[in-house]
């Protein structure tokens, strides 16, 4: 289903019935409604008012749309924040993050939950009962605008009680901290806080403990809310994920969820539809099944340095390419332009002044909703993909230009554009199903993740950095460090970071950039050299002795990956930046024409292979 974000409450109580009936005669069948509307729904403390909510839903019932009910906690309103100011959060500095924009509140708040919890359950009393709610959405954005962190007084106390429940006792966790080096050493937990600023470097080991807590504590804050609501109501549940979005383990959340959301932005200015297309397999695998798009870029943004101009032609495509990556409904961001307001430079599906007579962005609703989909294709490439990884990359590493999410997409993208379909893939997952698995800087590899791989007789690509830590973020020293398997065997003596550096594959000239190691060999061979720097004509890429595994023991870019993956995969063609192969169609997402092999796409063309 299509549908939009609509914010009755920014227009006039009249405009209402005119813009759900517009909706629906352009194909629109489904709005979200009230994520920041608690102002407007509580005045004051126990003052409530949902005359405004209660004309959305008897409209939507009487026109036939459905509704998306979102929780108003991302924005708690100035009468409750002057009342307890102890609910807004403090970043590493102590300092507080004030009223005025929205998540500025604790999870961990004992305060904000039971307001929280107040206003969810007068919103579940009153609307569980309408035949046209179709879902319900627990808050918006959580860890948005750096507000996944807190570290204030009460995420200080919780943050004990979590390690204590972790740790049972104090030594324990000095040694999983190694709280030796610096003379950090606790005597009791007491002692500990959650980790603020310092002057040096802070403990790498209490930073992904307390990454981890973030996390559970946010579920926990997700929870009070979903366990209200199925009082009520036995409609689905669910919350927005976010694009290229690390701080918040999803894996773990997606259980908390009915089914995932996702709202679909372009992190970067220059367009890349790898980016979207990488984060809709990953949001497909955290629950193995279709999502929703909860809110689709209509074109400009308001939050960039440069707000790039996005045409009605890229917008078809953006969205086509949701369903051809499993979504089954996707809402655009926002139904009205609005001219005031923190987002008054955002786009919508309809302009300023409201005009529905002329909207392109409506009349491409409406002929999309006459397309029938392709399901998502079955994938023969998998890559694996960890949180708690992406964690300890982001607390320290060698190369702090290194990001595990970009370089992960990367390696997508070379598969992308060799016309294969790929999967992400967890630790829980089948790994034998698929004819290619890649696991890419995974520093932390768990035991059966570890397992899966040594029972494969497919093929298998490991890279750099995978396997380097242990769960609590201690580099591993039981052993040396490298993979021993059956067919390739080999040692890392030393490992350091690069700038930019040059191998040799077959004549060829591969580049690779920030990581570099000095690799013993045991068993296997030897498939590239460094042709260049300090470890020039020794081991920079292996094969084991069967060709089934390749370890990759640097970072390539994309350009090299393809040159690279062509001597261990079959391809037909390799495509240009800014085309993808899906269902058996070429989708061209550039305002330039594409040529590769026999083929010539027009700019924004969509065409199929046969």
């Amino acid at each position: 289903m299509f549908g939009v974000d609509y914010y009755p409450e920014h227009w006039n109580k009249n405009r209402i019935e005119i813009d759900m009936k517009s909706m629906v005669n352009n194909g629109v069948k489904i709005i979200r409604v009230a994520e920041f509307m608690w102002a407007q729904m509580e005045i004051e403390e126990g003052i409530f008012n949902f005359d405004l909510l209660d004309h959305v839903f008897e409209k939507a019932e009487e026109i036939g749309l459905k509704i998306i009910l979102g929780t108003p906690t991302a924005t708690p309103p100035a009468w409750l924040i002057r009342k307890h100011p102890e609910i807004l959060q403090k970043d590493e500095y102590g300092h507080v993050r004030n009223f005025g924009s929205r998540r500025h509140y604790c999870y961990n708040n004992k305060v904000y939950r039971r307001y929280s919890g107040i206003i969810v359950e007068k919103m579940a009393e009153r609307y569980s009962k309408y035949d046209c709610l179709y879902a319900w959405q627990i808050d918006n954005e959580f860890g948005c605008e750096n507000t996944t962190y807190c570290y204030c007084k009460d995420c200080d106390s919780s943050f004990k009680e979590y390690l204590k429940e972790i740790y049972d006792n104090v030594d324990v966790l000095n040694k999983n901290w190694g709280t030796d080096f610096w003379s950090q050493k606790y005597n009791d937990f007491s002692q500990i806080e959650t980790p603020k600023k310092t002057n040096a470097f802070l403990n790498p080991h209490q930073v992904l403990d307390f990454y981890r807590f973030s996390t559970e504590g946010i579920g926990e804050f997700a929870k009070i809310q979903i366990d209200i609501i199925k009082k009520y109501s036995d409609k689905p549940i669910t919350h927005n994920f976010m694009v290229n979005f690390g701080e918040i383990d999803y894996k773990k959340h997606h259980e908390l969820y009915d089914f995932i959301s996702y709202d679909n932005y372009m992190p970067v200015q220059d367009y890349n539809p790898m980016i979207a297309a990488f984060n809709f397999d990953l949001m497909y695998a955290l629950k193995n099944k279709e999502f929703t798009i909860m809110e689709q870029q209509p074109g400009r943004v308001n939050w960039q340095e440069k707000n790039i101009f996005y045409s009605v032609d890229w917008l078809n495509n953006a969205s086509t390419q949701t369903f051809m990556h499993g979504a089954n409904n996707l809402l655009y961001f926002r139904w009205r332009a609005l001219p005031y307001g923190a987002e008054q430079f955002h786009n919508g599906i309809i302009g300023y002044d409201g005009d529905t007579e002329n909207s392109e962005r409506l009349n491409m609703i409406k002929k999309l909703n006459q397309i029938e989909f392709e399901k998502k294709e079955k994938a023969d490439v998998a890559i694996y993909f960890d949180y708690q990884s992406n964690w300890m990359h982001k607390i320290n590493n060698v190369s702090k230009d290194f990001d595990y999410f970009m370089e992960v997409i990367n390696l997508y993208e070379a598969f992308k554009r060799m016309k294969k379909n790929v999967d992400i893939v967890f630790e829980d997952d089948d790994f034998s199903k698929y004819e290619t698995l890649v696991i890419p800087y995974s520093y932390y590899l768990s035991e059966k993740a570890m397992g899966k791989i040594k029972n494969r007789d497919k093929k298998t690509i490991l890279t750099c950095m995978t396997g380097l830590k242990e769960y609590n973020n201690h580099i591993k020293s039981d052993e040396k460090l490298g993979f021993h398997l059956k067919s390739l065997d080999f040692n890392i003596n030393d490992f350091g970071a690069i700038e930019e550096e040059k191998i040799s594959l077959s004549g060829k000239r591969l580049i690779s950039n920030y990581w570099i190691e000095d690799i013993e060999l045991l068993k296997g061979k030897v498939y590239c050299t460094w042709e260049s720097g300090p470890l020039r004509n020794k081991a920079s890429i292996l094969k084991s002795e069967d060709d089934k595994i390749l370890y990759i023991g640097t970072v390539l870019n994309t350009e090299s990956l393809i040159e690279l993956l062509k001597e261990f995969i079959d391809y037909d063609v390799i495509l240009p930046k800014k085309v993808e192969y899906i269902n058996g169609k070429y989708i061209n997402f550039s305002h330039e024409k594409k040529l590769f092999g026999n083929i010539e796409l027009r700019p924004y063309e969509i065409r199929s292979e046969t």
